[in-house]
């Protein structure tokens, strides 16, 4: 995932002058979604491609838009003046012939200097420049709840970057659950809708170790999904914006997929069960005996490919804890290798006898490879993990008899 800023990039500085009438000197609205119907730069045609469209979004003091990648900004207006300010532009590679008229398009906007509004039809102008647009149709919002969504955009920031890996996807169905994918795994959850606010809990993450170039698109995704994001659905753009500042850009990928009569449950009824009795959990499952939702997931922690219970987990600004013996741990009757992901930076190995007495170390080779347990009469295996977003948790096994 690269990102750039546009103005470094390209030296984009583009003027507009939008007026009804000649030298009438009303400033005319741009506002609305444009697509680029034909063009030149340098006096040589731009070569669109079938179904790759060119965007041009103007809204109020915004400005957005795509070929291969996105482009957003600001703009500002005075009398017959527009100007585009701290444009940014992600720089991901696509298949085909679209960067070729992505790099001619980009170049084009850089000489733009004019503009000629006419009914639905908008002429940028230049030095060697011509750009034509055709205005879309306003488009009918899409339904937040029981569409599917795929995801398009992660933003860090001021960051805008392309997703990696599957394309992931999320699904909202009427009866308060959640469904989707970071593009490396699957997951299930419950959701809260409070006006614009919305909020995945009981997030259960498929059993799957996500790769170094998807752990960090993982964690962001589940991040923003449980964090209190703020909803905001344009036409078939779903946006979802963390507290943080860090966000999703999701576009439809199917409308209306099942019932969704109604709507998402009240989000009184929806809210997380006073803390539940933990009876030998399914350590994919992810029950913490706290009950607290958090902000984010725990990553998978597998010591001879057995995911480890997780017992006590903090987050960046919270905690849920349990007792180490509520429940039954994975059993491991062998340990000899630790599999951590990306985003673990440190671990410790230690063995208990019970839940009361203090750990014991365990050797930890740069490998990953366990060393010999230490002599004694011990029942549970324990990894401390520190992760590179500021947590830290205990997962624990059983080891056999």
């Amino acid at each position: 995932m690269k990102h750039a800023t546009l103005a470094a990039a390209v030296g984009l500085l583009l003027v507009l002058a939008a007026c009804r009438g000649a030298g009438s000197g009303t400033t005319t609205s741009l506002d609305g979604t444009w697509t680029l119907t034909s063009g030149t730069s340098g006096g040589a045609a731009i070569p669109l491609v079938s179904g790759q469209d060119i965007t041009l979004v103007i809204d109020g003091d915004t400005v957005s838009g795509r070929a291969c990648n996105l482009i957003s900004g600001t703009i500002s207006v005075s009398g017959t003046s527009v100007k585009l300010n701290d444009l940014a532009m992600t720089e991901m590679a696509c298949d085909g012939p679209i960067m070729t008229t992505e790099a001619a398009y980009v170049a084009a906007l850089g000489q733009v200097d004019t503009a000629t509004l006419s009914g639905d039809s908008l002429t940028l102008g230049g030095p060697g420049v011509t750009l034509r647009y055709a205005l879309q149709p306003v488009i009918a919002d899409t339904p937040l709840i029981g569409s599917a969504w795929a995801l398009e955009t992660l933003i860090d920031g001021d960051v805008a970057s392309s997703t990696v890996g599957e394309t992931p996807t999320l699904i909202l169905a009427a009866d308060g659950t959640a469904s989707g994918s970071t593009g490396c795994r699957t997951f299930t959850a419950s959701y809260r809708l409070d006006g614009e606010r919305l909020n995945l809990y009981d997030m259960s993450p498929q059993n799957a170790l996500c790769t170094v170039d998807t752990a960090p698109q993982d964690q962001l995704i589940r991040e923003v999904l449980a964090g209190g994001a703020t909803a905001a659905v344009r036409g078939e753009t779903l946006t979802l914006t963390g507290p943080n500042g860090r966000g999703l850009q999701y576009r439809v990928a199917a409308r209306t997929i099942g019932p969704v009569e109604g709507t998402a449950r009240p989000a009184e009824t929806t809210a997380p069960a006073s803390s539940p009795t933990v009876v030998d959990p399914d350590p994919i499952d992810r029950v913490y005996p706290s009950g607290k939702p958090l902000p984010l997931m725990p990553p998978i922690i597998t010591i001879d490919g057995v995911a480890g219970r997780v017992v006590t987990w903090c987050g960046p600004d919270s905690c849920a804890d349990g007792a180490i013996d509520a429940g039954a741990n994975p059993l491991v009757t062998n340990p000899g290798s630790l599999a951590l992901p990306a985003i673990v930076t440190s671990a410790e190995v230690s063995v208990q006898a019970d839940a009361q007495s203090a750990g014991v170390s365990v050797p930890l080779s740069a490998d990953g490879r366990l060393g010999s347990i230490p002599p004694g009469s011990w029942r549970y295996l324990l990894v401390h993990a520190q992760f590179s977003y500021g947590g830290d948790g205990f997962y624990a096994w059983s080891l056999a008899p």
